[in-house]
Parts: C-alpha cells; structure tokens; sequence
C-alpha cells in the first residue's frame, strides 16, 4: 500500500523538460481572470537574454522580461524573486479572460515551479 501511494505521488509530480531557473524584479503585474488569478511581468537578472521588451504601466518600456503565472503567493511591485520557471507560450490566450500582449509587449509568457522572494 505504502509503495502504491509512493508511485502515485511520484507520478503526480509535473516536470518540465524546459524549466530553469531565475531571479529578477517584479515591475508590473496582468490580471488573468480575478485579482487572485495574477500574471507579474518579472524583469530578469538572470538569465540576461530569454525576455522581451515590456510596456509598463508606468510608461517605460523594460527589457528581458517574461510574464509568469501560477505564483504560489501574492507578489508585490518592485519585490527581488528567483526560482524556476518554465516557458508556457500563449497561456493567456488559453487560460485568462483578460489579454495584454498587443499593448504591454511580445514577450514570453511562463509558469512558476518553484518560488522564493529574496526582498
């Protein structure tokens, strides 16, 4: 019994094949489907060149910047972060009720795996 319920939350587990990891600064966030349902448009330190040019709502266009969903806690504007993500293009399109990128940019969406805020 012990070794079926091991198999089965093994089995449970999502591995993504192109997940890796990153740190970078939350600079804006995108409504998905509710205020709890919640895209944030993270700049990225590290990697330094996976991201694309993002429209803020403060006017600036920001560079290497991914929009990540699936946040396992609420995040707040200008918060330092690292973990891992990986790439989930046209999540929005499949998932949110509200889309963004024609005025904030083209630039990659993707999901937390993993999630740690630094400050």
């Amino acid at each position: 019994m012990l070794t079926a319920a091991l198999l089965l939350l093994v089995a449970c587990k999502t591995k993504h094949d192109d997940e890796f990891e990153f740190e970078g600064k939350v600079i804006d966030y995108e409504i998905c489907s509710s205020y709890n349902d919640v895209g944030y448009a993270v700049q990225l330190s590290r990697p330094d060149s996976v991201g694309g040019n993002y429209y803020a709502s403060d006017s600036v266009i920001h560079p290497n910047v991914v929009v990540v969903y699936r946040a396992d806690r609420l995040l707040r504007h200008g918060q330092e972060i690292k973990g891992k993500i990986y790439f989930n293009p046209n999540y929005s399109d499949a998932e949110c009720n509200y889309h963004y990128r024609q005025t904030t940019g083209d630039v990659p969406e993707a999901c937390f795996s993993k999630l740690e805020v630094v400050k």
